[in-house]
């Protein structure tokens, strides 16, 4: 009889063990970061035309005199660009739980419970008690 509860001692210290290494490698797996980035851009076009006129007059030494008129024309074109960028990081945090479980009664039993969020705010889990159960849980988070 007295091997039977050093067992059980034993089997709920390799579960808590279990329930324990299972929490830390869970947690200490980074947190997924996404990173949305909008980039918006502008295109400005800016034309202007100027006309330039040159006058040359010549005078000529028997007294004669020759005006000649020259228009230029520039085109000039300004562009312009403008970009907006918007950066958006959200960071998902999945959480894990772990549970110790005891229920008093003629002869006590023992367990250990773990969940963990997999798609928003459900969860699933295991559990595993001292009298032999075994059992799965799916839940919700609000």
């Amino acid at each position: 009889m007295e091997t039977i509860k050093q067992y059980k001692i034993y089997a709920i210290l390799i579960l808590i063990i279990i329930g324990l290494s299972t929490a830390l490698v869970l947690k200490s797996s980074p947190d997924q970061v996404v990173t949305t980035q909008e980039i918006k851009k502008e295109e400005d076009k800016k034309e202007d035309k100027k006309e330039k006129t040159i006058t040359v007059i010549d005078k000529k030494p028997d007294g004669e005199t020759v005006t000649t008129q020259v228009t230029q024309e520039e085109d000039q074109t300004e562009d312009k660009t403008k970009e907006d960028t918007k950066t958006q990081t959200t960071v998902i945090n999945k959480s894990t739980n772990i549970s110790l479980m005891y229920a008093p009664s003629f002869k006590p039993v023992y367990g250990v419970s773990i969940t963990h969020e997999v798609l928003g705010p459900f969860t699933v889990g295991a559990f595993v008690l001292t009298n032999g159960t075994l059992g799965v849980t799916v839940g919700v988070s609000f």
